[in-house]
């Protein structure tokens, strides 16, 4: 029971900002020392990890909440330094996926452990904790997109393609595409080229 003005929800929500702030001090930290942007630096990361699909200025856009024109002015900003090129999708040459060349993958190698500080603090906190933590915040992701109609993200918990099976009075999620038991520290988001949005939870 919540009680003398404390709203644990509120409180969660002020934790959540205080993240973010943390979060772009550390991106511009590191992206400066490159003389990138932050949203350049994340570009990267992303372009590196992602499918060929998922690389175009459109989903860039949605991916990160931001207008077509914001991520086209990085892109070129990038294609101009020698980190990404453009290449034409052969299924529509009007189009193009936008990928990593040899010297953006060196530079993505320096800059995608921005987060290391965080991560060395995650590691004094026990596993079995860490993995309610995540489960329980992939949650809230698929929710606030529900809830307030937010840009479109992945993750394995709203993809058609994941199933559920009973056991033993439990539920035990598969993947529909591997047909492998989906433990909570394999859900994958942002990289599987298999995914196709349903609204679950």
């Amino acid at each position: 029971m919540e009680n003398n003005g404390f709203n644990l929800d509120t409180k969660i929500s002020e934790l959540f900002e205080r993240f973010s702030r943390i979060f772009k001090v550390m991106q511009w930290d590191v992206a400066k020392k490159f003389n990138i942007s932050p949203i350049q630096a994340q570009f990267l990361i992303f372009i590196k990890k992602s499918h060929n699909k998922f690389c175009t200025v459109l989903n860039l856009a949605n991916e990160f909440g931001i207008k077509p024109s914001t991520v086209s002015d990085a892109i070129k900003s990038l294609e101009k330094k020698g980190y990404v090129v453009k290449e034409v999708n052969p299924a529509d040459k009007r189009n193009f996926f936008i990928k990593i060349t040899k010297k953006g993958k060196e530079l993505e190698n320096k800059i995608k452990n921005w987060d290391k500080n965080f991560v060395e603090a995650l590691k004094k906190i026990p596993k079995n904790e860490k993995l309610m933590v995540y489960k329980n915040l992939l949650k809230i992701l698929v929710a606030l997109q529900e809830n307030d109609g937010l840009f479109p993200f992945q993750t394995c918990l709203n993809c058609e393609n994941l199933y559920k099976k009973k056991k033993n009075k439990k539920t035990e999620y598969f993947c529909g595409i591997t047909e492998k038991k989906l433990k909570i520290e394999n859900v994958k988001f942002d990289s599987c080229n298999k995914f196709k949005k349903i609204d679950i939870l």
